[in-house]
């Protein structure tokens, strides 16, 4: 497990999926998280495809930092909620980052349409870890389905995060973020949300020790 940052008090995170996951709720937040504890915080956000499935990435930047794209080799913590779409940042990763993926794996548009061929979790799997040594593999579609909606897996890779050694943030400010975000959407989606992030945050903590 790789100590804390402490350089320049810096944390960079990079977010990436496929459009319809909720990369960009869970990008925010972090963001909310980190702007409850007055921290210094800059996101950004790339999309591929506008569609629902073309790729997104963002990218969250805590600490002195000017700049909203991060350099390669300075991301401290890959967040995948799509297995295939880690393997398209690995040169961002500082070598002692932590890579958190959700074992979701999602067609692509050309393998539908038959012209490209589909990429097995094992082998992204033995690519990733062979990349880096913190790597946590998370079942969050799983977990999010067991709770009654899938769509709340990205909150549950954010709870993951949370729960890591490395990460800036305090679970409080996370659970104050996901009220502040999903207060119009009702008690339900609150709840649901807030269940999410504590399911995260209780498989992190079993994972980060083993």
């Amino acid at each position: 497990m790789n100590p804390r940052k402490e350089s320049n008090n810096k944390y960079d995170i990079l977010l990436s999926g496929v459009g319809g996951m909720g990369i960009l709720t869970a990008s925010r937040l972090i963001t909310d998280a980190a702007r409850i504890e007055s921290k210094n915080v800059i996101m950004s956000e790339i999309h591929g495809l506008s569609q629902r499935g073309g790729m997104v990435y963002t990218m969250v930047r805590l600490g002195k930092v000017v700049a909203p794209l991060i350099k390669k080799g300075s991301v401290d913590t890959l967040i995948a909620l799509e297995a295939t779409e880690s393997m398209r940042y690995l040169e961002k990763m500082d070598p002692n980052g932590t890579i958190i993926v959700n074992d979701n794996l999602v067609v692509p548009p050309i393998v539908t349409a038959g012209v490209g061929k589909k990429t097995s979790f094992s082998k992204i799997k033995r690519k990733l870890e062979t990349f880096s040594d913190n790597v946590t593999i998370v079942p969050a579609l799983k977990i999010a389905e067991g709770l009654g909606n899938p769509i709340v897996q990205n909150v549950v890779l954010i709870g993951v995060f949370f729960a890591h050694v490395t990460s800036p943030l305090a679970k409080e400010s996370g659970k104050k973020a996901i009220k502040t975000r999903f207060k119009e959407k009702g008690e339900k989606i609150v709840d649901l949300n807030l269940r999410a992030f504590e399911r995260g945050l209780e498989i992190g903590q079993k994972l980060f020790r083993q």
